[in-house]
């Protein structure tokens, strides 16, 4: 019995067997034909569209005098058969496998053409395009005429004199269509939907741009339908060289464009009126590929001209140099602030959002956006158009939201700092749920125009929300914080921002006061002994920690940042509004009514509300009289598992075994909002299943470098960022 059976000796098998080898794991290899066997059923004139330098199995690069030419199909199988012998994989060739299934002793059983293979573990490795699809409507042409599948095509010689009808417009269609259109047939091919791009732009080869701005890097899981991974099947050829070949190249040649093929009514062919359609949709597919060249280019000018500057002794700036990612809400121009939303994929920036001026002005060179959940209103970070992010910690689980994709990208190294922003917990949620730094600035200290939502071109300030860097050192928001922080442009006339230095200059010299339990806002029981867990570790560095919190209620000052928060989630929308008006009859204790009833508040009742914030606001600052900071939990859990259901409201979290209101995430993290402090989330440590807490340093009122220099020493003895395993 060998311990693994791998099936298919074609590249993906054949490099599974070099790892295997290398691990020292016995196993086979089984092909039904030969290594390489469906590259040897290609047509003819075959060749990748991909170049040769950019074929590089496990251990064996392209070693040829055309890296820049695409390989023909008999030097592809060739390199295969070089690959295998060189990597000594045991293929057995004219094996079939019929199926699989378990014997009666639990191990793996191949039922093969050779007899019952039996194994530990199987790899499948068979690829994605054994059979031909073909459409159900191919049953409706007449018998007699000659119908071939990609796979039995080999050249225009082996058909029959007359027109040809190519169905299916992806790379094999297209390339055969031109090569029939050359042998002088009367090509027709029925189309769908296929991106497209330029063989060459500038002096590098499409597939080099695709790899360097990480088109090809998404992971399946990342989609937004596992389909979408075709995206990455751009249409092009290698032929003579390499050219452009998509719908529109095929039209100027004069092969004719039709529809979708619908079926036939004896020998006449029925086609759907979308060719305009599906042609609009690679073009869009094209822009959209170079949006993404378009960056990558400004980006390395960027670095470029910091290169320079060194070169002449200048500095750009504090962060002179450092490259960076920001989150989509922020606008750049040249790439599409969308909130997630598909109907704005379109909405690309005419001027920079005021802190992305200012990062610039820093020095920083940015290089692309994180993702976010749709209109920025979710604990997790999906949507249609770019899919769902991902924690590096646990994949199964979300980084937090809204700026999800910001804090994952800082944990996985994917970008040394991160610009996020915050109004229900969205820097602090993901920061803890990624084991990285986030803050959540004092309120109006850093200039949020340019920022979404909030209709495009958008000039008012927004109550509550406030921007905030990502980092994986305390030290590093500071260094952030400082350089995007500052009045608005037209204030900054009449004065400017500086914040005051930290209280204290040792770890020792803080007075720190802990809250971090509630009954109206229980705290699950792995996340509350970490963050007491913190709490003694400071003791025992003989930091002076007292259990005590500021003389209100947390249940009321979450009513009261509810009160403040809920109107702003749906001003501008009419829709919405008269829904709300519906929802507000509701009963008066629940939970959407309650939110409704807030949304629709009139301003007298805001104008009470924001005295009341006012009076809390002072109950804080008397405390803060006494101590620096207050250390609280961020979120009741840890990160939780994806949960896409809908309606959101209706979702649950579990906390100690039992279901709590999915919004009771922003529980701990409404007060410090309602009453514009400053709060810096820091990673403390993890739980024994191994995913971070974070817990929430919160201090005076415009002392934000207070609670990030305590969050750097605290985390200097407990705590503090890790990489995320196989980061």
């Amino acid at each position: 019995m060998s311990q693994v059976v791998v099936v298919g000796a074609g590249q993906a098998g054949l490099a599974t067997s070099r790892e295997l080898t290398c691990a020292g794991v016995e196993h086979v290899v089984l092909e039904r034909g030969r290594i390489g066997e469906t590259w040897r059923g290609r047509w003819d004139s075959f060749c990748l569209v991909t170049p040769n330098w950019s074929v590089r199995l496990p251990g064996h690069g392209y070693d040829g005098e055309e890296p820049d030419g695409y390989m023909p199909r008999d030097e592809l199988v060739a390199y295969l058969e070089g690959y295998a012998a060189q990597v000594r994989a045991p293929v057995r060739e004219g094996v079939d496998v019929r199926s699989l299934g378990r014997g009666g002793d639990g191990a793996l059983v191949l039922d093969t053409s050779d007899g019952a293979v039996e194994a530990d573990a199987v790899v499948l490795a068979t690829g994605a395009y054994q059979r031909p699809h073909r459409p159900a409507a191919a049953n409706a042409l007449p018998p007699d005429l000659l119908q071939l599948d990609v796979e039995d095509y080999r050249n225009s010689g082996d058909l029959p004199a007359g027109p040809v009808l190519v169905v299916g417009s992806g790379q094999s269609g297209c390339q055969i269509a031109e090569e029939l259109h050359r042998a002088g047939r009367d090509v027709f091919i029925a189309c769908g939907r296929t991106p497209w791009a330029a063989r060459r732009i500038g002096d590098q080869d499409l597939i080099w741009w695709a790899l360097e701005t990480g088109f090809l890097d998404a992971p399946v899981e990342s989609l937004p339908d596992p389909r979408a991974r075709l995206l990455g099947n751009i249409l092009a050829t290698g032929h003579d060289g390499g050219h452009d070949l998509h719908l529109r190249t095929l039209h100027a040649m004069g092969v004719t464009l039709l529809g979708h093929y619908l079926g036939a009514d004896g020998r006449r062919a029925r086609f759907a009126p979308d060719l305009a359609e599906s042609i609009a949709w690679g073009d869009e597919r094209h822009r959209q590929f170079m949006a993404l060249v378009h960056e990558l280019v400004a980006a390395r000018e960027r670095a470029r001209a910091a290169d320079r500057a060194v070169a002449r002794r200048r500095t750009l700036g504090p962060l002179h140099g450092v490259p960076m990612t920001i989150k989509e809400s922020y606008d750049v121009v040249g790439m599409p602030t969308t909130w997630g939303v598909p109907d704005m994929k379109d909405n690309y920036a005419t001027v920079n959002a005021v802190t992305v001026d200012r990062l610039l002005a820093a020095g920083v060179t940015l290089f692309g956006k994180t993702n976010v959940p749709i209109h920025l209103a979710d604990y997790q970070s999906y949507n249609d158009l770019f899919g769902t992010s991902n924690n590096p910690w646990d994949t199964r689980r979300t980084p937090g939201g809204s700026s999800g994709g910001a804090a994952a990208a800082v944990a996985a190294g994917l970008t040394p700092l991160e610009l996020g922003s915050d109004i229900a917990g969205s820097i602090r949620i993901p920061a803890a749920f990624c084991g990285v730094f986030g803050h959540k600035a004092t309120h109006d200290t850093v200039c949020m125009r340019g920022h979404m939502p909030g209709p495009p071109g958008s000039l008012a300030t927004v109550d509550l929300t406030v921007g905030g860097p990502f980092a994986r050192r305390a030290d590093d928001l500071a260094l952030m914080l400082q350089a995007i922080a500052g009045p608005s442009p037209e204030d900054a006339k009449a004065y400017i921002l500086r914040f005051p230095p930290p209280r204290a200059t040792t770890l020792r010299g803080y007075r720190v006061a802990a809250w971090l339990d509630d009954t109206a806002f229980p705290i699950d029981a792995e996340v509350l002994g970490c963050c007491q867990g913190a709490v003694e570790a400071l003791r025992r560095a003989r930091v002076t920690v007292d259990d005590v919190h500021p003389d209100f209620k947390l249940a009321e000052a979450h009513a009261l940042y509810r009160q403040l928060f809920d109107p702003l989630t749906v001003a501008g929308s009419t829709k919405v509004i008269e829904q709300l008006e519906q929802i507000a009859h509701g009963p008066a204790d629940n939970p959407l009514t309650i939110s409704a009833r807030n949304s629709l508040a009139r301003h007298v009742d805001w104008v009470v509300a924001n005295e009341r914030r006012v009076r809390l606001s002072a109950v804080i600052a008397r405390f803060f009289e006494d101590y620096d900071v207050l250390l609280c939990p961020v979120a009741p859990v840890v990160a939780i598992p994806h949960d896409h259901s809908q309606p959101q409201y209706s979702r649950t979290l579990m906390v100690n075994g039992h279901p709590r209101p999915y919004n009771d995430m922003v529980g701990w993290l409404s007060f410090p909002t309602a009453t514009w402090l400053p709060a810096t989330a820091a990673p403390i440590g993890k739980t024994k299943g191994g995913l971070p807490v974070g817990i929430q340093v919160i201090g005076p009122h415009l002392e934000d470098l207070t609670t990030i220099d305590f969050a750097g020493r605290m985390t200097e003895i407990v705590g503090g960022f890790e990489r995320p395993p196989g980061y």
